[in-house]
């Protein structure tokens, strides 16, 4: 019942600050220009700091599990590979195929995920899921450039996604803080102060801008928004947490397969599938329709979680 109550409370706090971000963004001038700063201020200050955080003070002996990791890749591998097969047959525009795939398997663990499990598991050890989803990330980032370039027709350059990740903030803090933790280097007492001020801002200001971001431009193929958000938040998360279940994960292991399979859709999918001439009124729709029911959806599957004694 604790769980439940942690979790509805979470729910309804996440669904309250995307609707003020939603408020507070409407009328202000320019107003896709000032998200997409303070969207870069998150990703490249605040959930930096968050992942430094959250490393630093774990134990990475019991934290990183790679075999959880390499079960998620192989689950989300699969499944991309099958989408990559069986969509072009459905939908015939290719610019919507690229965006209905990247959107479908691309999950926004990083800020909305990380947000939920701070939640629910208060003041237990977070290392796992934050090195877990920023893995995944890098999993996610490949696939949808990958998988973009295809559908419009060009080859994907292995130099520049490489270059893309090592410069992925969130990874080079992460790496940071392990290498502080294997070297057993402490920092100064205001140095932590600081970190922890700036990583406690990372899930507020994260949550508030997906409710900035929200757009429902006119989609033209409404049969497969829905069957993207469908297996975005139901499909998807279902065959990875069953199959977890079945291996023996529990706690805040399943969780974390939770959080990465069956959060909503990235904010990053739609300013990337503009970015590369792919359909950006597809994938606005996807973020904007998974948004507005993931968090009910993440209450839903924690009670269920629950019931069978998983947690």
């Amino acid at each position: 019942m604790e769980n439940l109550t942690v979790s509805l409370s979470t729910t309804l706090y996440m669904t309250l600050v995307m609707l003020i971000g939603r408020m507070a963004f409407r009328k202000i001038p320019d107003r896709e220009i000032v998200i997409a700063q303070i969207n870069k201020m998150v990703f490249s200050i605040f959930l930096p700091m968050m992942a430094f955080r959250n490393i630093y003070t774990t134990d990475l002996k019991t934290a990183f599990d790679a075999g959880l990791l390499l079960y998620m890749l192989a689950v989300l591998c699969t499944i991309w590979l099958i989408l990559m097969v069986l969509v072009p047959r459905w939908i015939p525009n290719r610019r919507t195929c690229g965006a209905f795939i990247q959107g479908t398997i691309r999950s926004n663990a990083m800020i909305f995920g990380l947000s939920v499990i701070s939640e629910l598991f208060a003041g237990q050890d977070l290392g796992c899921p934050t090195i877990l989803s920023a893995f995944t990330t890098v999993g996610f980032n490949l696939i949808g450039v990958i998988t973009l370039e295809v559908y419009r027709g060009q080859r994907p350059d292995p130099r520049k996604i490489v270059q893309n990740i090592l410069k992925n903030p969130v990874l080079i803090a992460g790496a940071s803080a392990i290498l502080l933790v294997v070297m057993d280097i402490h920092l100064p007492f205001f140095m932590e102060r600081t970190v922890n001020a700036m990583a406690n801002m990372a899930s507020p200001m994260g949550i508030l801008l997906i409710g900035a971001s929200l757009q429902m431009g006119q989609c033209t193929c409404k049969s497969a928004l829905a069957a993207s958000v469908l297996m975005r938040l139901v499909i998807i998360p279902a065959i990875g947490v069953t199959g977890a279940a079945f291996l023996g994960w529990r706690g805040i292991e399943l969780y974390t397969v939770l959080i990465i399979m069956a959060t909503p859709t990235a904010v990053a999918s739609y300013s990337m599938a503009q970015v590369m001439n792919s359909d950006g009124v597809f994938a606005a729709n996807q973020v904007g329709m998974s948004s507005l029911l993931g968090a009910g959806t993440i209450f839903l599957w924690t009670v269920v979680l629950d019931f069978y004694q998983l947690l």
